[in-house]
């Protein structure tokens, strides 16, 4: 195992607030290598949602950790700010062809959330690792998930986002998000100003297909194409 990172607080349970990112297990999705210099914004009590498909040939894993970058340009928030993250399955309802997040996988509690400048000496993007070790989670049905948040307790101008990246290099994504709206259900949207992916890497256990082991690089791009292409018709549109 390596740590390349320093603890800085603990958040909540599992969680923690670093400096940099620890690396260990296999890499089953990795979205932190290009920032493409926006976030998207929390809405108070509303949560948003980043669909991802795990790479390295993996059809199922077991999560041991994950983390993702979130950015605010405020050295503290006026409100009593917290969040709270989950892991689902697509396994919900149809939405435009499509399954919304269902099934909760993970459920990361309500933890304060302070500002990025409190923790990463001044600088307005941090990072949130989330230790699973001891309660690992496991994709065993599809090498889907939705990683979810959802902010409260902002006021005033308090502004926090998760900050974007694109594209993934290692796993797939979509390049559009889910919007939970009061009801509970969720709406498939794009953004008019580019791709909405987070910055997130997932660490674990991965399960390759055995008879994936045999594709060519060619026939795997082509299926990972025809996925991405699939997705991309009869979406809701925001922006």
């Amino acid at each position: 195992m390596k740590i390349f990172a320093q603890k800085i607080i603990a958040a909540g349970v599992g969680v923690l607030l670093l400096t940099g990112v620890p690396v260990y297990g296999d890499i089953l999705y990795n979205n932190t290598t290009t920032d493409v210099g926006r976030s998207l914004n929390f809405i108070n009590n509303q949560a948003i949602g980043n669909q991802v498909v795990l790479g390295n040939g993996f059809t199922s894993a077991t999560v041991t950790n994950f983390s993702f970058e979130i950015y605010s340009t405020l050295p503290a928030f006026a409100g009593s700010v917290s969040m709270q993250v989950f892991l689902y399955a697509n396994n919900g309802a149809l939405t435009n062809g499509y399954k919304m997040p269902g099934t909760v996988l993970y459920d990361s509690l309500s933890f304060t959330l302070p500002t990025p400048q409190s923790f990463t000496s001044g600088l307005n993007v941090g990072t949130l690792f989330f230790d699973l070790s001891l309660t690992p989670v496991s994709l065993t049905t599809n090498n889907s998930f939705t990683l979810a948040a959802v902010v409260t307790g902002m006021s005033g101008s308090d502004a926090v986002g998760m900050e974007l990246f694109n594209p993934a290099t290692v796993g797939l994504n979509y390049d559009d998000y889910w919007l939970q709206n009061a009801g509970g259900s969720w709406a498939l949207m794009t953004n008019s100003t580019g791709p909405t992916d987070f910055g997130t890497l997932f660490n674990g256990t991965g399960v390759p297909e055995p008879s994936t082991l045999g594709l060519s690089v060619v026939g795997a791009s082509l299926l990972i194409g025809s996925f991405w292409l699939r997705r991309r018709q009869n979406q809701s549109r925001q922006g």
